[in-house]
């Protein structure tokens, strides 16, 4: 389990180890949502929405992740749109002036659109600053220093070849002539959420997986939620989003389970390689899908 969260509303859930603003809001969210179902917030939206992704079922509490996931999306498209209207370039936003500035409209939205407690300290205190910091988190590029960095941790010690994390698709090795430089490196904590772009959140990706992935941050945001997914339209395309869907969260299980970043939990799980029933007697429900075997993976049943 964590030690103490500068940034919890509640310290005591299980939580992976974050390594960008974007996730210390996520998790302030959850924390909220979690242990505040019946005070003002979370708002009475966050509750039905888990509707309109499942029927109501034994898995509707899984959604939870939807729900807080969209919540930090709203919050940092309000900061952003303070950004633009008020025309803060870089240093504007990182100025006093422009902290308080984006804080002040990013709680005057959660009180006005998203029913939060006015007087409520707690939300007041934390959330508004997350969101200021995941912004400036998002406007930040990859540095070259970071992706050189992040290129040398990824190559296999054997044979120095640069492999995709979601799917295993050989990248790079040395007998390649791309340059290593130019391999896709995929936010693990998307930068429209305020992931860094330090290489705590940066891993090597295929264009396949990384046009599926998009800037997804939850398992349950992928849009695949019935097996229809695979039975029915039955393409390869949906096949990938689903496995990038259970791979995301295996992932946050392990990284849950034993208090690991994303990537440190990406990296020791190692490419979903196969998308598979868990239990043929049951029916074919997004939840009864798997990425990796039962015995390595048992925690993500």
């Amino acid at each position: 389990m964590p030690g103490k969260q500068p940034y919890s509303i509640r310290g005591d859930l299980p939580r992976f180890r974050p390594t960008s603003p974007g996730e210390d809001l996520w998790l302030a969210l959850r924390d909220m949502y979690v242990s505040d179902s019946e005070s003002a917030y979370p708002t009475l939206e966050l509750v039905d929405l888990p509707r309109w992704l499942e029927p109501p079922g034994p898995f509707a509490e899984r959604h939870i992740d939807v729900a807080v996931t969209t919540t930090a999306y709203r919050l940092l498209k309000t900061a952003k749109r303070v950004q633009k209207e008020a025309a803060l370039d870089g240093e504007a936003t990182r100025s006093p002036a422009g902290q308080s500035l984006v804080e002040d409209h990013v709680w005057r939205h959660m009180v006005e659109h998203m029913e939060f407690a006015a007087l409520d300290p707690r939300p007041r205190r934390v959330l508004p600053y997350l969101v200021y910091r995941s912004l400036l988190a998002g406007n930040a590029d990859i540095g070259t220093q970071a992706r050189a960095v992040t290129l040398h941790e990824a190559q296999e010690p054997i044979d120095s070849q640069v492999r995709c994390y979601c799917c295993g698709d050989t990248l790079w090795s040395p007998d390649f002539e791309t340059p290593l430089r130019e391999i896709s490196l995929d936010h693990i904590w998307p930068r429209t959420l305020g992931g860094v772009s330090t290489p705590d959140n940066l891993l090597p990706i295929c264009a396949p997986c990384n046009g599926a992935k998009e800037d997804r941050a939850s398992w349950s945001v992928f849009g695949v939620v019935f097996d229809h997914a695979l039975s029915e339209r039955g393409g390869h395309d949906e096949e990938r989003l689903l496995g990038l869907a259970l791979h995301r969260r295996a992932a946050g299980a392990l990284a849950t389970s034993e208090y690991l970043t994303l990537k440190e939990a990406f990296v020791k799980l190692g490419p979903r390689t196969d998308v598979e029933l868990i239990d043929e007697a049951v029916d074919r429900h997004f939840f009864n899908f798997r990425a990796h075997d039962a015995e390595k993976f048992s925690f993500t049943e």
